[in-house]
């Protein structure tokens, strides 16, 4: 894969480890700019096309109209919020190495998904995910009416990848892929946490709250807002799309994989030591609308923990008035 990414090879077997892996690269394509032709085979309702697709990456995220279904698959990244669950394998495809992918739609995350892939009209979904350079090669949809959406690349010319780089970021500097693909990683991994945040708001119409949440990744959130009070709350990835602003913005600290799908032009912040990048936020999104890139023209900042892939200070911008402002000032398994 490009070492811009900051990623490992995959891992040689198959299973969860394989799928964390998978959603972390998906991500990664999202700071990369990768110069490829393809020609694809799209199988819709309305019958068979055969389209050619030239460019780079880069230009493919900022291009608006066309087809959606031929984006998603040069532009993967946009699907990580819909995803509920996943399952992973090693294949092939048009000879080169890929990871096939069984995905099922979020209950929640994905209500509002109008792509073809992840919506959760779809009965299932099988990615093809190419390892070099984070397309996807194959997306398989048969709806429940039985119609088939299958897009196929069918050949693929890219520059050669670079030599896969470590996992750990360099002392130095490095591309924003390593903290996109860590965010992402959040979506499968299980974790326990307790937190304290600090908020640069006023918060005291957040109620207290220790009701269990029902996801595998969880933490009891300690929040102190300006009037200096402390409010307990236990936060899991299950949150109602309708909660309170400041409730939804603690969900997407702890689980960071549910922003990515809504950013774009994602760069590295300088000095941060790689770990902080800003990003803008794509357009012609659609709901459930992440707290933290609740608008196009908001810019945004992150800061994710390696360990475990929380974002320990995240800021929105729109304009000169900055939305939101949190920092994880205490984090502990």
């Amino acid at each position: 894969m490009a070492g811009s990414c900051g990623l490992t090879a995959p891992p040689e077997r198959d299973g969860r480890e394989l799928a964390v892996w998978a959603v972390a690269r998906m991500a990664a394509a999202l700071a990369e700019d990768t110069a490829f032709e393809a020609d694809v085979t799209c199988v819709e309702r309305g019958g068979t096309s055969i389209v050619t697709v030239a460019g780079t990456s880069a230009a493919m995220r900022e291009r608006e109209g066309g087809d959606p279904g031929v984006a998603a698959l040069f532009d993967p990244a946009a699907l990580l919020c819909h995803i509920g669950s996943l399952s992973a394998r090693h294949s092939t495809r048009i000879g080169r190495r890929c990871v096939e992918l069984e995905l099922v739609p979020h209950p929640v995350w994905a209500q509002g998904a109008e792509g073809p892939w992840t919506s959760p009209e779809a009965e299932a979904v099988r990615l093809a995910l190419d390892t070099a350079t984070g397309f996807l090669l194959e997306a398989d949809t048969p709806w429940r009416d039985g119609e088939p959406s299958h897009y196929t690349v069918t050949s693929l010319a890219t520059p050669d990848p670079v030599a896969p780089t470590s996992s750990t970021p360099p002392a130095r500097t490095y591309g924003a892929g390593w903290a996109l693909g860590r965010m992402a990683a959040t979506l499968l991994e299980p974790a326990v946490l307790t937190a304290h945040v600090t908020l640069d708001a006023d918060v005291s119409d957040l109620e207290a709250s220790t009701s269990a949440p029902t996801s595998d990744r969880t933490w009891a959130v300690t929040v102190t807002g300006t009037d200096s009070v402390e409010r307990q709350l236990v936060l899991g990835d299950d949150p109602d799309p309708h909660a309170p602003g400041a409730v939804r913005r603690l969900t997407e600290l702890l689980t960071p994989a549910r922003i990515v799908g809504h950013l774009r032009r994602v760069h590295v912040v300088p000095g941060s030591g790689g770990r902080s990048v800003q990003a803008s936020v794509r357009p012609m999104r659609t709901f459930p609308m992440s707290a933290w890139a609740p608008d196009e023209e908001a810019r945004c900042r992150f800061t994710v923990d390696p360990a475990t892939g929380v974002l320990t200070e995240a800021t929105t911008h729109l304009g000169a008035d900055c939305l939101a402002r949190y920092r994880v000032t205490g984090l502990s398994r």
